[in-house]
């Protein structure tokens, strides 16, 4: 894993700025009475009304999400299992760390994108890239500083950096620094795989068709020699996928095999966000021939 656990990149001040200015001064955000509402509640009707939020901007983004937070959390068990094995008798303490880091992954993951509820609707199911100015461009490349901003503003200081970091190391070699890398919060980089293996096989974005395996995987094997990605966390996606299909798109049967992810889901209160989401994605995927094969 990462050298720092408490995860301390920062994008550049002026992106803090702008993003800041963009969500409140301007008064274009269109659920900024939400976040004041929210502001008063427990920490996971925060997340749960940040998910919500999300769906109701744009659901492809929040259906994206539940998928990073099903694979994020499935890496994050398989990574950190050696805390309950290897012993005859495993202490409450390690229990208790154990499932501190699973809930703060998931809790992570749920909330990595909600900075795209700051970027146009239009935006977010423009099919062609090109035809985007660079001021629009800009925007959605902003949408994790713009999600960190809003983090902040409900006060998940501790959830800052997924969304800010998720996107460290996702772009080509050279547009990232490897101090930037070695900054992060220690369990960014498993959102982080979740996301970019979501967002490369995800056959709703409008932009782009969904990779195949065989480029995925040569992909995650030159970020890890890069250090995007540690040894540990390649070797437990590796795992995963020679045992189980962890490929996204999933259906409501795939997110039922994993009981933790499941509890966290009902405990945080955001089933029935949950089924709706699901459920309609599926009925736009009915009868399409999108569906990833499985090999």
């Amino acid at each position: 894993m990462t050298t720092e656990a408490n995860g301390s990149y920062r994008p550049p001040k002026r992106e803090i700025i702008e993003s800041t200015r963009l969500l409140f001064s301007k008064g274009n955000y269109p659920y900024k009475e939400q976040l004041k509402v929210l502001k008063k509640s427990s920490r996971a009707n925060k997340i749960a009304g940040l998910v919500e939020i999300l769906q109701g901007h744009h659901r492809d983004s929040l259906t994206h999400t539940f998928e990073d937070a099903l694979m994020a959390v499935t890496f994050a068990q398989d990574v950190f299992r050696d805390m309950l094995t290897g012993a005859s008798y495993v202490l409450p303490e390690s229990r208790a760390v154990y499932l501190s880091k699973i809930v703060n992954v998931f809790e992570g993951s749920l909330v990595h994108d909600i900075g795209k509820t700051g970027v146009d609707k239009r935006l977010l199911n423009t099919k062609d890239k090109s035809a985007l100015t660079e001021d629009e461009r800009h925007r959605i490349r902003l949408h994790g500083t713009l999600g960190g901003v809003i983090l902040h503003e409900l006060s998940l200081y501790d959830l800052e950096y997924f969304s800010y970091e998720h996107n460290l190391g996702s772009g080509r070699s050279g547009t990232w620094k490897p101090e930037e890398l070695n900054s992060r919060h220690e369990l960014t980089e498993i959102v982080a795989l979740a996301d970019l293996i979501g967002g490369l096989l995800d056959p709703r974005r409008p932009y782009h068709r969904p990779v195949t395996k065989e480029h995925l995987l040569w992909l995650i094997n030159t970020k890890g020699n890069q250090g995007v990605y540690s040894r540990k966390l390649i070797k437990s996606f590796k795992a995963k996928i020679a045992t189980q299909d962890m490929y996204p798109p999933f259906s409501r049967e795939d997110y039922e095999k994993n009981d933790l992810f499941m509890t966290l889901m009902r405990v945080y209160g955001i089933m029935d966000v949950f089924e709706r989401t699901i459920s309609e994605d599926q009925l736009t995927r009915r009868g399409l021939d999108i569906r990833i094969k499985k090999s």
